[in-house]
């Protein structure tokens, strides 16, 4: 085994998955509803591409004595292991083009890619049978590469055109055009370069062993740019996290009882009197003598000072 490869290999992996981190941070930070979809692209992405990198890059040179016909049935497992991946993969990634352009996915589309995805794979098992009675792996790359992957390229690029489309003729202008325009065109450039280098010019030296710098780059650069532009364009969208910490626990802690740690919580909240009389269905006398009691067990005598107990400073 090449350990300079293998070494190679592994901080191309820890690279992808520090853009998969880095989305979970902005997805639990920012109320984007295209990021959502988003993730689950950039989680398939490196799962695909770690199979990708076990597979061929490290089980197949292992088992490279035992001959072609070993080295093809790995690389008949990596295709039927590759492909769901790649179909979910390609279709959250056009989920979250749309949504990134206020659109939802048409119904015509899940029929179409699935069905035909579906149908390549039906492809691919017969193309794996004829491989194993006869030892001719011809049909096999040809299903693969010119017919699943060609398909998935057109579903990438049709997509992304489409939604820059929309982008910049129907969306208004502003920040939320900017981020659209800026997500859909670093993607798409860097799927295109890609694959070019990938399908056109894959025997220059150079390019074979940076193959998989491109290919990471592709979830690389867009949640870069997504940690540069959200916060600089989308604060206002940040979720807050709420400065409230277990409120039933401290307030048991300061010797309140289940019922009025409940209208503690309602006060919290904003509620008035007249609310939390509604929403627990006791009389408003009864909400008063709670908070009596409330104010008298804490030492304090408005809600003002139960914020500064309760809340963080």
């Amino acid at each position: 085994m090449n350990w300079l490869v293998l070494t190679y290999n592994i901080l191309l992996q820890a690279g992808a998955v520090w853009a998969l981190l880095a989305l979970v941070r902005l997805v639990q930070e920012y109320r984007l509803a295209f990021m959502r979809p988003f993730l689950v692209f950039v989680a398939g992405f490196n799962l695909f591409g770690f199979v990708i990198f076990f597979l061929q890059d490290v089980m197949v040179p292992l088992v490279g004595a035992g001959g072609e016909r070993i080295e093809l049935t790995l690389v008949i497992l990596m295709v039927f292991l590759v492909m769901p991946v790649t179909m979910v993969t390609i279709y959250f990634l056009v989920r979250a083009a749309l949504v990134l352009v206020e659109l939802s996915v048409p119904r015509w589309f899940h029929y179409i890619y699935w069905i035909i995805s579906l149908f390549f794979m039906v492809l691919t098992a017969l193309a794996v049978e004829f491989f194993l009675r006869t030892g001719i792996n011809d049909y096999l790359s040809a299903v693969y590469s010119f017919g699943f992957m060609v398909f998935n390229q057109l579903v990438i690029y049709l997509s992304m055109g489409y939604a820059h489309y929309r982008a910049r003729r129907i969306m208004d202008g502003g920040r939320r055009r900017s981020l659209a325009l800026g997500t859909i065109r670093i993607l798409w450039i860097a799927f295109a370069w890609y694959y070019l280098l990938l399908t056109v010019f894959s025997d220059i030296p150079w390019v074979f062993w940076t193959l998989g710098v491109w290919f990471y780059l592709v979830v690389i650069l867009p949640v870069v740019y997504l940690r540069i532009q959200l916060p600089r364009e989308f604060s206002d969208l940040r979720i807050v996290p709420s400065q409230v910490r277990d409120i039933k626990s401290r307030g048991a802690g300061l010797g309140l009882s289940h019922r009025e740690v409940e209208i503690v919580t309602l006060v919290l909240a904003g509620k008035s009197n007249r609310d939390i009389e509604d929403e627990l269905f006791i009389a408003q006398r009864t909400v008063k003598n709670h908070l009596y009691n409330i104010y008298r067990k804490l030492k304090v005598k408005k809600r003002v000072g139960l914020l500064r107990i309760f809340l963080d400073s």
